[in-house]
């Protein structure tokens, strides 16, 4: 029998292999390019010549895989990754990620892994109130996909409660959810998985500032009911994918409340902002929303994935999820000891909460409030910097992604592509092109606490490299 365990004195030599190889990475980023350049042939010519029939080398086979990780991948830890919400995970949510590997605690029931159970409840709990909910009910999820599916789902189990146990056929009116055209892609997503459809998914335009159209969000619901339809839910969006813009929560839940639409705020970026007393106001009107959907491996800087729906209805997701088994007998009162797979979609999953309730513990709010206050200036001081060399603004996000243009560019999509691409491949900055009002645009996003002044003019200074060199081939 293949001793699984390994020995002490080998597991010891293996992990401390292991962190050696690692810290040599973490604390070097900077060191090394933000992307790599390759190959597919070559990434798959890497991975199929490490054998799978056993190696008693472990030292050499923890250093092909970090290896490999390290030569084939983009750099999220990179201070120069200016990406997509992935920032540098903080030393002591890394450290979380490894407690949970090793005790592996099953979360699936609370007599299982009560402690696990109740730190995960106290994080809920405590952004409940900070959100401004009297109660608060939540899980953890794997990501935003997942509990932006929770959403959904909810918000329909409370309009067509029958759902639950007699199926989408049994709604004689078409179910309608409302969203802007900057939403995320996984609402559409939902409707899909749920079995309503994208169809039932409503795109609504939005304004010059690339917040929700409200006068068009009012005008589509009332159309909608007037076709026989019957509206559940609106998703106000707190920080956009693409240019960070943040909905009116506020003027939503009027709508909300007027037309009985369960309000849910995609904040999986944005919504970190409610741990700052400085900038909480940008989230004004979140008090009112049934449900909130906030990544910890986003904003939080913390190993992905984990993400959080937390509602303020402290019976929905039993509503939603309960079900009975006799393999898993109740622990007992659901309102003390809440078992967790009769709140989720999941059932085995990982200690998500962790990582953040260890960096949390360490740092305390006060730290994640300096982080948030500080990439907030830092993205204020990078606008500065890109103005002062001819660059334009192309949104007004009071938070951290900017999107920007150059006159040299023309609007021209394959320019501004390979103006990208150039400054990607220089190994110095990691950016990506997004459209702001069908214009192709430079997106950059600070969410990296180790990013600092000398990262942002290294950008910048590519960029201009690259203006210049297009006014050479002009």
């Amino acid at each position: 029998m293949t001793n699984f365990d390994l020995s002490p004195t080998d597991r010891k030599a293996f992990v401390e292999h292991a962190v050696r190889s690692l810290e040599e990475i973490y604390a070097n980023a900077k060191g090394r390019p933000v992307a790599p350049s390759l190959t597919p042939q070559e990434v798959k010519d890497y991975v199929k010549g490490i054998s799978l029939e056993g190696s008693e080398d472990y030292k050499e086979t923890i250093s092909q895989v970090i290896q490999g990780l390290e030569k084939f991948a983009v750099h999220t830890h990179h201070p120069g990754y200016f990406g997509l919400f992935n920032p540098r995970p903080n030393a002591m949510s890394v450290i979380g990620d490894y407690i949970t590997a090793v005790m592996n605690p099953q979360m699936a029931s609370w007599s299982h892994a009560p402690f696990a159970n109740e730190v995960e409840r106290y994080i809920i709990d405590e952004f409940g109130k900070r959100f401004g909910f009297e109660e608060a009910d939540g899980v953890f999820c794997g990501g935003g996909a997942e509990s932006n599916l929770t959403a959904v789902q909810c918000a329909l189990n409370f309009h067509f409660p029958i759902v639950s146990s007699k199926g989408v056929l049994t709604i004689d009116k078409r179910p309608m959810i409302y969203c802007s055209s900057e939403s995320h892609h996984s609402i559409v997503k939902a409707a899909r998985t749920i079995g309503i459809g994208s169809d039932s998914v409503k795109s609504i335009g939005v304004a010059q500032n690339l917040r929700i159209d409200l006068a068009q969000l009012e005008s589509e619901i009332i159309k909608d009911k007037e076709r026989g339809y019957k509206p559940f839910l609106v998703v106000a969006t707190a920080g956009t994918t693409g240019s960070g813009a943040i909905d009116d929560i506020a003027e939503i839940a009027d709508l909300a409340e007027e037309y009985d639409l369960w309000l849910h705020v995609d904040g999986a970026y944005g919504a970190a902002v409610i741990v700052s007393d400085r900038h909480k106001s940008l989230l004004h009107g979140i008090d009112r929303a049934d449900s909130v959907t906030m990544d910890f491996h986003k904003w939080f800087s913390v190993p992905m994935g984990g993400s959080s729906f937390i509602t303020r209805d402290p019976k929905i997701l039993f509503r939603t999820y309960n079900i009975q088994t006799d393999y898993m007998p109740p622990d007992g009162d659901q309102t003390i000891m809440v078992d967790p797979y009769l709140h989720s979609i999941q059932w085995s999953r990982r200690f998500i909460g962790l990582k953040f309730y260890l960096s949390l513990v360490t740092f305390g709010w006060s730290g994640y409030e300096d982080m948030i206050d500080m990439d907030i200036a830092k993205s204020h001081q990078l606008r500065q910097m890109l103005t002062d060399s001819g660059w334009v603004i192309k949104n007004a996000s009071d938070i951290t992604i900017i999107n920007f243009s150059h006159p040299v560019l023309e609007s021209n999509h394959s320019r501004v592509r390979s103006l990208v691409d150039k400054v990607v491949d220089a190994g110095r900055s990691w950016v990506s092109v997004y459209p702001i009002h069908g214009e192709p645009t430079i997106r950059a996003c600070l969410s990296n606490y180790a990013t600092e002044e000398e990262d942002m003019r290294a950008l910048v200074d590519g960029l201009n490299e690259g203006i210049l060199e297009l006014k050479r081939n002009a």
